[in-house]
Order: structure tokens, then sequence, then C-alpha cells
């Protein structure tokens, strides 16, 4: 999951969508920030495991 988050470069309303926003209605600026919270912590989560291959 974290993988496609960052590799694949998903938006903030579709990472909203995914983890349950109803894709019919406004993503709520609480939802987005709640996102791009989750693309962040993806970000760092692959940094930290792929962080032996920078060697």
């Amino acid at each position: 999951m974290v993988l496609l988050i960052v590799a694949d470069g998903w938006s903030a309303e579709e990472i909203a969508i995914y983890f349950g926003a109803d894709p019919h209605q406004k993503i709520s600026a609480q939802q987005q920030a709640a996102a791009r919270d989750r693309r962040y912590r993806a970000k760092l989560e692959a940094q930290k495991y792929f962080e032996h291959c920078k060697e």
C-alpha cells in the first residue's frame, strides 16, 4: 500500500477515497489533510524501508 501511494503519486483526493471518503461528494478539507498526512507517513516509511539500498 505504501508503495502505491508514494510511487504512483496518488493525489490527496485519491488517497481519501481509498480510505473511505465518498467519491460522489466533495472531499472535505479535513479529509484532504488526513490524506496528505497518510501520503507523508507513507513516504517516510518507504524511505526507511529502502534506506539499506543506498549503501
